[in-house]
């Protein structure tokens, strides 16, 4: 199903702080934020543009005082704001318009008495407000308006309607006139409930249904929709500085949304999700967990877990060389156990508790992976004294066993998806172990396996790949005779990570190899976007391999939009690839 994935934030700028951030985003990709001076009773915005999976953000300026802002943006670069008054309970707007650099505001009007407002605008310029009573009182109100983009005014078509009882609303509308509205329960401020509505233009009202909780213990809700009615809704936990978000799909003839599990993606707290109209792509910003600077990240809304189906059209006619692939790094170092293995670097002496923390390259398990979207996968077998095969990165991890059954279970209920298997890096294995590893994988997975020749495979179009169902491609990097006919040995790739825990040496790494050996018909190319321990003492320091691949993930985005253009990337090799968002970057280049 289609989902959102966040990935590692990343700051607006070292010194742009603020508070209570609220964000929008169109079809076209132009983005507007807007917050609240952390010291100041001032409102601040900026303008940026989303490229990829990366945002190019301008400068921050201040456009008025007050706090709470919130804002909105149509497809047709119209914007609305809404904010309180710093002193006391008064509504303000201003409409804009928005250019690639700058947003044109005009005059702040006052519209109405409350606090916490929020803000929605639909194509044709109809725009739905919410927000709270003004003191202790627990009532939510809505109003209509109508925006007159030239005059940069609101025409209000009603006054405040009460229509709930609640705290902190929040409100999104697509241009079906499916409203959205998440908040806060009254009295403790800790429950989350929401309420969809229809908008009704030719009586100039919403037919609200009825408000519905949707998740304990969480605060601070925002919310968006897309204009086929898919929810996308963040928020804070209640007791802890992280953030999580639920996923769902309205169902217009009853007024409810059928939700997700609620699920991690970040810390940080005061988050805000958008959305373009047409589904296409997501923006969050938040706020840090424990101080003022101001963070964001795109994701694309997408069914990850059928990529390549969905991507087939344009996919079809490419030879496999002229398509990019995201790639799993070590794909089975996941829930590892602290037992050595006799290959590894680590030095002899450190117990099993401590190499995990350096070896774990991954949170997801193999079908996980999958449905998030990897196609390459990097298998490492070990083979313990019972003759059971295993992945190993210097301590053992997953079971082969399991991972070919999860590989067999994702090929049958696909239908358009390839997946390249590279096993390599033997450990403790015989002739007779690589047969009994063989017959494994051609009874689990065999009538998957793409047949053809080594040579062949890099120039044979997505389709015929594909033409018979989900198919597998096994690359066997070992020397046995005689040689699987169903697998391959000679699949050239340049694969040459940088060695470093250094995120800028590698970024340049990368960079230098990634230009002088791209793609091609002959030869892949992967970029391993990977950093490596150059000293197992960082243990001490309290680092993980998770905790120092996020350096490199957080950039990935960034890096393949400013840099990747005009060489063929084959493979994007990463660690917890949904922190980078591998999928996502890689989607939007074969696009």
């Amino acid at each position: 199903m289609k989902d959102v994935v966040f990935g590692l934030s990343q700051q607006f700028a070292p010194d742009s702080n603020g508070i209570r951030t609220s964000v929008a985003v169109n079809r076209s990709g132009n983005t507007l934020e807007v917050h609240q001076s952390q010291s100041l009773d001032t409102l601040w915005c900026r303008v940026g543009h989303t490229r990829q999976l990366d945002t190019r953000w301008n400068g921050s300026s201040k456009y008025d005082s007050g706090i709470d802002p919130s804002v909105c943006l149509n497809d047709h670069n119209v914007a609305i704001e809404v904010h309180s008054s710093e002193n006391w309970s008064k509504l303000w707007y201003h409409v804009g318009t928005v250019s690639e650099s700058k947003v044109d505001w005009g005059s702040s009007h006052k519209y109405d008495s409350g606090m916490l407002p929020s803000i929605a605008l639909d194509n044709d310029n109809w725009c739905v407000e919410a927000h709270s009573s003004e003191g202790a009182a627990t009532g939510l109100w809505y109003r209509l308006g109508k925006v007159d983009a030239g005059k940069k005014t609101i025409n209000w078509v009603t006054g405040s309607n009460k229509y709930g009882k609640g705290y902190r609303p929040r409100v999104a509308m697509n241009n079906q006139g499916v409203v959205v509205e998440v908040h806060n329960n009254e009295v403790t401020h800790n429950a989350l409930w929401y309420t969809v509505g229809i908008l009704d233009k030719q009586s100039n009202t919403i037919h609200w249904g009825e408000s519905k909780s949707y998740g304990n213990g969480g605060t601070q809700p925002s919310v968006a929709i897309t204009d086929d009615g898919f929810v996308i809704e963040v928020h804070k936990s209640e007791g802890h500085g992280t953030l999580w978000r639920h996923v769902g799909t309205v169902n217009t003839q009853n007024k409810t949304i059928d939700w997700s599990g609620s699920a991690y993606f970040d810390d940080g707290q005061e988050p805000s999700v958008a959305c373009a109209s047409d589904g296409s792509i997501a923006i969050q910003t938040h706020q840090s967990e424990n101080s003022s600077s101001l963070w964001y990240a795109t994701s694309l809304i997408a069914d990850r877990s059928r990529w390549m189906e969905t991507l087939y059209d344009r996919l079809q006619d490419r030879p496999l060389w002229r398509i990019t692939i995201p790639g799993s790094h070590d794909a089975g170092a996941y829930n590892m156990q602290t037992n050595r293995t006799p290959c590894g670097d680590a030095p002899s002496w450190l117990p099993g508790a401590v190499v995990r923390l350096f070896a774990e390259t991954h949170t997801l398990d193999l079908g996980g992976q999958l449905d998030n979207g990897i196609r390459f996968f990097d298998l490492r077998p070990y083979v313990d004294k019972q003759g059971k095969f295993y992945a190993y990165h210097d301590v053992i991890g997953a079971s082969f066993e399991t991972m070919l059954d999860q590989i067999a279970t994702f090929l049958k209920y696909t239908r358009k998806e390839f997946v390249i298997l590279k096993i390599s890096h033997f450990c403790s294995f015989t002739d007779e172990r690589h047969k009994e590893l063989v017959s494994l994988i051609d009874a689990k997975i065999g009538e998957y396996l793409y047949k053809g020749s080594d040579g062949a495979l890099l120039t044979t179009p997505f389709g015929q790949l594909v033409s018979q169902g989900s198919r597998c491609a096994v690359w066997y990097d070992a020397t046995l005779k005689p040689f699987p006919d169903s697998f391959y040995r000679n699949i050239c790739m340049y694969d040459d990570y940088a060695n470093s825990e250094d995120y800028e040496t590698m970024r340049k790494d990368q960079l230098k190899k990634m230009k002088e050996n791209p793609g091609t018909e002959s030869r892949l190319f992967l970029l391993s976007w990977t950093l490596t321990f150059s000293e197992f003492s960082d243990i001490e320091k309290g680092l993980t391999l998770h905790v120092i691949s996020k350096k490199a993930n957080r950039h990935l985005g960034e890096f393949l939009a400013t840099e990747a253009g005009g060489y063929q990337v084959n493979i994007v090799y990463v660690d917890f690839p949904e922190d980078a968002r591998a999928t996502d970057c890689v989607i939007a280049l074969n696009r």
